[in-house]
């Protein structure tokens, strides 16, 4: 076999002749067990001619589509890329085409054998070799998003994180983006930002990809899924409110088991321990995880909507009597309200040595409603209070059923 290549090697044919004698010689070569050491051999030898590279380049692509058409198994194969790709490290300059496709072969095998982190790991190394200048953006952004992919396989959403932002810094630059690439990148982009707890960006996302055309009618309604997921574990106030509208003007949001809670939070209702009993059975372990206070995602999630829902239901609610709402004690109780109120997710002030706290109604913000009643100022009786709250409450709900009945007709015309 070497002195077939020196012979080809020293011969007066031209380039594209040479290359393919290269292959003949390649292909007399049988691909079964014990041969792994002779194709390797025939490897070094061509990475050991100094001139006329340029007619060997071919050869090398051919050796990985040879070996891969014709192994004997999948080990025999993954040997001989392996060692394929150890001989080409020194000469990436040279060779940086063929070198890259070895990597990818190399990751299809340990993908196939669920090796997802090598598989992520020998893509990312190909990557950031300095000696890397070739590489197209369009190749680039693809083996990212494949890195990515690799290493939420196995639930390593940290490690994924970096080549996810080097996806996104190559993304703008892309000729040619493939469609189905780019909704792997947005999807990766959503099953981080859930992993992450960033629940109300992961639900956006999520949505968005529900809705591409591209994606299979029982993967967008999986994303659907998730979108509404994400948003009931999000934090309550108005960004989430906006979320939940569109969600729940999705049509599509009727067909899913989760559409009950949904309907429930969209409305501000309080949501009973049925209700989070029920939710829980379709969470990741990551909802129902502990944060460092020792609260759990669903809990904190649960207990912050149901103190938006009392804000609807009162003017003004003893802070121990909104514990007992909350089913928490009512130190706990007061934490939860003043961080809302802190963070401008809940209109109200807590009087403490009253141990009261005031709810500023929505309707206070909303003119077309006429103004609310002042109930913590009232002189009526509780029952004249409590008929008036209804009453306002039973108009605020009629105006939300009637705007969403108006976006529905206003989607459905579009």
């Amino acid at each position: 076999m070497e002195g077939q290549v020196d012979s080809i090697t020293n011969s007066q044919v031209d380039g594209n002749e040479k290359t393919s004698q290269y292959i003949g010689v390649l292909e007399s070569i049988p691909c079964t067990e014990g041969n792994e050491e002779v194709i390797c051999g025939f490897v070094e030898k061509l990475l050991g001619i100094t001139y006329g590279r340029a007619t060997i380049k071919p050869v090398l692509l051919r050796v990985v589509e040879y070996v891969q058409k014709n192994r004997p198994d999948a080990e025999f194969e993954k040997r001989v890329v392996r060692r394929c790709l150890e001989m080409l490290q020194p000469l990436i300059i040279s060779f940086e085409e063929a070198e890259m496709a070895v990597r990818q072969r190399l990751a299809d095998l340990y993908q196939e054998d669920e090796e997802y982190v090598e598989a992520a790991r020998v893509l990312q190394e190909g990557l950031s070799s300095s000696d890397r200048r070739l590489l197209s953006d369009d190749v680039r952004f693809e083996t990212y998003v494949r890195i990515v992919r690799n290493y939420l396989e196995t639930g390593q959403t940290e490690l994924a994180e970096l080549p996810l932002s080097r996806a996104a810094i190559v993304r703008p630059k892309v000729g040619n983006l493939d469609p189905i690439t780019d909704i792997h990148f947005k999807l990766s982009q959503a099953r981080i930002l859930d992993s992450n707890r960033k629940f109300l960006d992961a639900s956006t996302r999520y949505h968005l990809i529900s809705r591409e055309a591209a994606v299979e009618e029982e993967d967008r309604m999986a994303c659907l899924t998730q979108a509404v997921i994400c948003c009931v574990l999000s934090p309550a106030g108005p960004a989430r409110s906006a979320a939940l509208r569109r969600l729940y003007n999705d049509e599509r949001s009727r067909q899913l088991p989760q559409f009950g809670i949904l309907e429930k939070v969209y409305f501000d209702r309080l949501l009973l321990p049925q209700d989070v009993e029920d939710f829980s059975k379709y969470l990741q372990a990551h909802h129902t995880a502990s944060m460092s206070d020792g609260i759990t995602v669903l809990s904190k999630a649960v207990t912050e909507h149901n103190v938006l829902s009392v804000s609807k239901i009162y003017s003004n609610i003893g802070i121990s009597e909104l514990a007992k709402f909350l089913d928490l004690e009512p130190a706990k109780a007061e934490e939860y309200t003043a961080k809302m109120i802190a963070q401008n997710r809940l209109a109200g002030k807590i009087d403490q040595p009253d141990g009261l706290i005031y709810f500023k109604s929505n309707l206070d913000t909303e003119p077309a409603l006429g103004n609310s009643y002042d109930y913590a100022n009232s002189t009526l009786d509780g029952t004249g209070a409590v008929i008036l709250k209804q009453r306002d409450q039973n108009i605020h709900d009629l105006c939300m059923h009637l705007e969403d009945i108006v976006t529905t007709i206003q989607n459905i015309s579009a």
